[in-house]
């Protein structure tokens, strides 16, 4: 590779690799893909190479042109022996600093997805010998197809693969030419007339799959009775499973804890910090999970799991799974399959968000209004139409009105 080629990583602007580094620190599974890339060759090797690279004072770190009558960051950046006074502060500190704070731009979860699109752009270009910045539209139709036909992606999965190239542009400070491509306009158009863009969501859990699963649950058992109360949980508040299921090290400031349950008169009121759509602490969601009559009442499930687990840290985790170890999501997804196969329930397409979307399509089948729906589940738009499965026998009872409605109809 010659030096200064703009696919030279390390002859970038140090964004580019911040945020790469910011995908190794996040995922867990960059640390099995490294052995993959660095003997791949090409440019893989060179992002590694990149990515291991420190930066030493004195040597500039990027090549991009400073303004005139300034100096350039190689210029000014300070020696590490210089300390910074009491109370002030070094350009080193402040640029260490920045880098921190931009790898905290994006969360764990959408770090870990760019993470996965950036490696495959990467490869594709290192399998094909072309440089992936700046991008070529030639590079780019090709890509596409190689999405297309070789990986059989959706076509909205191929749309979202492609979104990581003008992120890579802009932190390297080059242009984006993709908004103003028409030939990839025009293929992305063919892509998707031949593949179309259905999508096919996850079922739904319906109250008659919860009371077969309750039934192969043993309630002596903190890890069963914990999987008890997150489906329950997951299901009055329309939830994620990864809003109370903990994915990665467990986070006081972030995760669901002890103390955040609140005993009431009427049941109990979780009060939730951190979410998919609440991730700067601008506001709290409160879970009402009441008191009711049956086997499927939330509170008298937390009622006796807060006493099969009494004593445990009131700011550590709600959730544990045997011996005090946290009920992590991975722990959730497989006692969910163990339990929908003892229960003899196809569980090909139920996963985690068929909570969520259970609980959405229960209520309104019940006639509770749209706007209510919203309002527990805390959508903010009208997505929560796509959430809501019709009822045939809804369906059905409204043609009959529609038929009766008709003149000289009997």
């Amino acid at each position: 590779m010659q030096e200064g080629h703009p696919y030279d990583l390390r002859s970038r602007d140090r964004a580019v690799l911040d945020f790469i580094r910011s995908c190794d620190d996040s995922s867990d599974e960059m640390s099995d893909s490294h052995a993959e890339l660095e003997a791949s060759g090409g440019l893989a090797t060179t992002t590694i190479a990149a990515m291991q690279e420190k930066d030493s004072p004195g040597q500039s770190p990027s090549t991009t042109r400073a303004p005139k009558n300034h100096a350039t960051a190689s210029e000014v950046e300070p020696t590490p022996n210089v300390q910074p006074p009491q109370g002030g502060f070094t350009v080193q500190s402040l640029q260490d600093q920045a880098s921190a704070l931009k790898r905290k731009a994006w969360a764990n979860s959408t770090t870990s997805t760019y993470c996965t699109h950036m490696k495959t752009y990467l490869d594709f270009c290192d399998h094909i010998s072309v440089p992936p910045l700046p991008a070529t539209s030639k590079t780019l139709q090709l890509y596409a197809t190689y999405l297309a036909k070789v990986k059989c992606f959706k076509f909205c999965s191929i749309q979202q693969y492609l979104n990581i190239i003008p992120h890579m542009h802009k932190l390297c400070d080059l242009p984006d030419s993709i908004p103003e491509d028409y030939q990839l306009k025009y293929l992305l158009m063919g892509i998707k007339r031949e593949l179309g863009t259905a999508q096919f969501p996850v079922d739904s859990i319906t109250p008659s799959h919860l009371l077969r699963m309750r039934s192969f649950l043993d309630f002596s058992s903190v890890e069963d009775l914990g999987f008890w109360c997150a489906c329950l949980i997951a299901f009055y508040g329309l939830l994620r499973l990864g809003t109370i299921a903990i994915t990665g090290p467990f986070e006081t400031s972030k995760h669901v804890r002890r103390v955040d349950l609140m005993p009431c008169s009427w049941g109990y009121l979780l009060c939730l910090r951190h979410t998919k759509t609440i991730q700067f602490r601008e506001r709290e969601l409160n879970v009402i999970l009441p008191q009711v009559t049956g086997e499927m009442c939330p509170a008298s499930a937390l009622q006796a799991y807060l006493h099969l687990t009494r004593g445990a840290d009131l700011f550590g985790p709600l959730l544990l799974s045997g011996k005090g170890s946290v009920f992590t999501y991975s722990i959730f997804r497989q006692k969910l399959h163990s339990i929908l196969i003892q229960a003899g329930i196809d569980d090909s397409n139920i996963k985690g968000h068929s909570f969520r979307r259970g609980g959405a399509t229960w209520l309104s089948r019940i006639g509770v209004p749209v706007d209510q729906i919203k309002a527990i589940g805390y959508w903010s738009s009208d997505a929560v139409l796509r959430y809501i499965d019709p009822h045939f026998s809804n369906l059905l009872d409204t043609m009959v009105l529609f038929g009766k409605s008709l003149p000289n109809a009997k």
